[in-house]
């Protein structure tokens, strides 16, 4: 969990910094009452709405409206889902900015990182965690384009794609094969014409 404090006292007086706290081993009332406590401190809400499209805040000209409608984004607290190379992780921190007219979100991946464990490989943030209260959100665009989540072999996410990255590579890897084909093709060619 990251939390953004502002210091009232001492040599950062005034400015906000990021604190790093595990909450794992807090029970349910214990989180609701810490992230309760962080919301009014940081002068930050919860997030407690469904979002559908989400942006990386390096993609994006500004943080202060959405990449889609225009409309004005406001910085709040959520669960974020992300991935890691061993299964996907929760963390609540104020990395969002949501949008305040539809269902995006604007993601800065920079208040996500320094919270992730070091035994963890951070992959990207996949989605929203609502700790029950209702299904978690999984993020039907990124960048403006389609996703496609990446599973490994237990079928966890460790990541997502979209639709025009897979394309793109998808016939760079074809031009390849196919290159490699009449670079096999020419080498045959050549051996048949030396036996004659």
């Amino acid at each position: 969990m990251i939390w953004k404090k502002r210091d009232v006292d001492g040599v950062n007086a005034g400015k906000e910094t990021l604190k790093t706290v595990n909450i794992e081993a807090l029970t349910d009332d214990a989180k609701r009452e810490f992230y309760t406590t962080v919301s009014e401190t940081s002068q930050l809400e919860l997030y407690a709405g469904h979002v559908e499209h989400g942006y990386a805040a390096d993609a994006v000209p500004t943080l202060a409206s959405c990449p889609r409608c225009h409309a004005l984004t406001r910085q709040q607290y959520a669960n974020f889902i992300y991935a890691t190379q061993i299964a996907p992780r929760v963390m609540f921190a104020p990395a969002g900015h949501f949008c305040t007219a539809c269902p995006t979100v604007v993601i800065d991946d920079e208040l996500i990182r320094p919270g992730v464990s070091q035994r963890f490989t951070y992959q990207g943030v996949v989605g929203l965690d609502y700790e029950g209260e209702q299904p978690p959100d999984f993020f039907t665009t990124w960048n403006g384009e389609p996703t496609v989540y990446l599973f490994d072999e237990h079928a966890n996410p460790v990541g997502l794609a979209t639709t025009a990255r897979l394309q793109s590579q998808g016939v760079t890897q074809t031009k390849r094969q196919s290159d490699r084909r009449r670079q096999m093709a020419k080498a045959s060619r050549k051996r048949n014409r030396r036996k004659r």
